[in-house]
């Protein structure tokens, strides 16, 4: 364990593929928060919904590229390498038990946040065991910062979840408009052979070279 790691983020998802938003929100998680890390976990065999449309190992190599420019992130394989369904909470308890310093290390127990969408927030509660979850870290929900007289998105009432013994810290994140499922959908539509084709303004460089090379998501 590297002792300096003292305040640690972590951030989840199928990456199906990863795209820029990804990529915004933990660098917006880190400058916010003061992280000193972000395990950036993709998903294995989600247990919550439909399995991943593409193989881990792919996803696995399409977060590295995604994310190698930010130092603080570190990939981290636990889920795909676990066998059976995978949730947060196992994901959680195996970082904590690797990575957490403890109090005899004199610098304090590590603190932990897990980086979600406004989105994953409003489903929370039916996660696997999402009290232990609450307990064990605090929630960093993007949340379009207000804007008077602009359709502001989903606020965040801290003190219902608090009531609920949910930390919930909101991260000042503009609403994007992006999602995996529909960057599949352009990828199958406009290809790879279009140089201004509009799904690679949507994804890191290197992830629309991976994609190319490897034929991902070309046919449905």
């Amino acid at each position: 364990m590297d002792l300096t790691l003292q305040n640690v983020g972590v951030f989840g998802g199928g990456f199906d593929p990863p795209h820029n938003a990804h990529v915004r929100l933990v660098k917006t998680a880190i400058a916010a928060l003061r992280l000193d890390a972000v395990f950036i976990v993709p998903t294995g065999q989600a247990g919550h919904k439909l399995p991943a449309k593409t193989p881990a190992a792919h996803r696995l190599a399409m977060t590295r590229l995604a994310f190698q420019d930010i130092p603080l992130a570190i990939i981290d394989d636990c889920e795909i390498r676990r066998a059976g369904p995978s949730w947060m909470v196992d994901t959680l308890a195996a970082l904590r038990f690797h990575h957490s310093s403890k109090p005899a290390d004199g610098l304090g127990v590590t603190k932990w946040h897990l980086i979600l969408g406004a989105d994953q927030l409003a489903r929370f509660e039916s996660w696997v065991q999402w009290q232990n979850i609450a307990r064990d870290c605090e929630l960093a929900v993007a949340s379009r910062p207000a804007d008077p007289g602009a359709d502001v998105g989903q606020a965040i009432d801290q003190s219902t979840w608090l009531k609920k013994g949910v930390r919930v810290n909101p991260l000042p994140f503009e609403k994007q408009a992006l999602s995996s499922s529909a960057l599949r959908g352009a990828i199958r539509s406009e290809g790879c052979h279009v140089r201004d084709a509009t799904w690679r303004d949507a994804v890191p460089a290197d992830v629309a070279a991976y994609i190319c090379q490897n034929g991902l998501y070309q046919t449905a």
